[in-house]
């Protein structure tokens, strides 16, 4: 089981190759670092936007638009040198068992809207999609302080934490 409890918009867990699907001279019994962040995050998108100017010579401003531009969901990526375990399942595997809640809350619990598998994505990040509004209101604000992100999927169990103080832009919440 890969368990992370510490929390900014980006954490480690550890697995091991069993549960991620042996490759990559990961044996069975062998740790396999897990990354959790918080993807649909304005510093997030805006270090990928930075990445892919590198990569494909992008207008600098038309980048930066889109980044800082407000997502629909918050979405919550999963990155690990061994993803077979993810290119295997899918919404209907992680839906019962995928949820982010709030630590102050507990009765705050968010469904998974929607999940992409890595092989479905250029980037090869599992990604996984939740709503951002209920009745028209945020879900998650600075009175909520952590949301624990938690999935669970056959041989997959991960658990990471977001401390939302730590998770701000000029005292505005970056989720």
């Amino acid at each position: 089981m890969a368990t992370c409890e510490k929390g900014r918009s980006s954490e480690v867990a550890m697995s091991t190759g069993t549960e991620m699907g042996e490759s990559a001279g990961f044996g069975p019994n062998d740790p396999v670092p897990v990354y959790v962040r918080w993807h649909s995050s304005v510093r997030m998108r805006q270090a990928l936007d930075r990445l892919g100017r590198f990569r494909v010579k992008a207008p600098d401003s038309e980048a930066i638009r889109l980044a800082e531009r407000p997502m629909e969901d918050y979405q919550i990526a999963v990155i690990a040198p061994i993803m077979g375990a993810f290119n295997d399942l899918s919404l209907e595997d992680f839906k019962p068992k995928t949820f982010l809640t709030s630590k102050k809350e507990k009765s705050k619990k968010i469904p998974l809207k929607s999940y992409t598998a890595p092989r479905n994505r250029s980037d090869g990040v599992a990604l996984f999609s939740f709503p951002r509004f209920l009745d028209g209101k945020p879900v998650f604000g600075p009175e909520d302080q952590e949301v624990e992100f938690s999935t669970q999927g056959r041989n997959i169990t991960l658990k990471a934490a977001f401390k939302l103080d730590k998770m701000t832009i000029e005292v505005r919440l970056d989720l």
